[in-house]
């Protein structure tokens, strides 16, 4: 049995963008089994989806009753143009703009504008470009607290035995 730092190695030995998406996205699959299941069959509803994400808080969202209103720019998003979503991080502000949260938000990738940015040499083929948005509506649904996550319990958590 091959162990995912393997097979990302065996990838690499062919192609080194294919190696860092596959190495990527691995870890994004496992950040969105911590949201509720109700997003998670919003990402995984056809299983050949791809998500990709720029974890780290650069966005950020107001809170309200519809669920949050999130902007922001998001550079170094690996493999975001083959992605059908995207988890992007984000400070959780009330209506006042008292920070309450902090966390990701997932995104339909064909919700973003992806910029024309990613000119690396040896990662051209990763897919990846920065993105942003302006005061996208997020469902409540499709947000994951990290201190939540951190402090023990996270939506996710209760639907799995392991």
């Amino acid at each position: 049995m091959l162990f995912r730092s393997e097979v990302v190695a065996s990838l690499a030995e062919g192609c080194g963008a294919t190696a860092w998406v596959a190495g990527v996205t691995q870890a994004h699959s496992w950040m969105l089994s911590h949201f509720p299941t109700q997003a998670q069959d919003d990402a995984y509803g056809n299983p050949d989806n791809v998500v990709s994400a720029v974890i780290g808080p650069r966005g950020v969202a107001v809170k309200t009753d519809e669920g949050y209103r999130l902007s922001g720019f998001w550079p170094f998003a690996s493999g975001n143009q083959n992605s059908q979503w995207l988890l992007l991080g984000g400070v959780v502000k009330n209506e006042a703009g008292d920070v309450i949260d902090e966390g990701d938000f997932l995104v339909p990738t064909d919700a973003v504008t992806q910029l024309d940015d990613w000119f690396v040499n040896g990662l051209t083929g990763t897919g990846s470009s920065s993105v942003k948005v302006d005061d996208l509506l997020i469902p409540a649904h499709r947000f994951l607290s990290l201190p939540g996550l951190v402090m023990g319990g996270s939506p996710g958590m209760a639907a799995y035995d392991e």
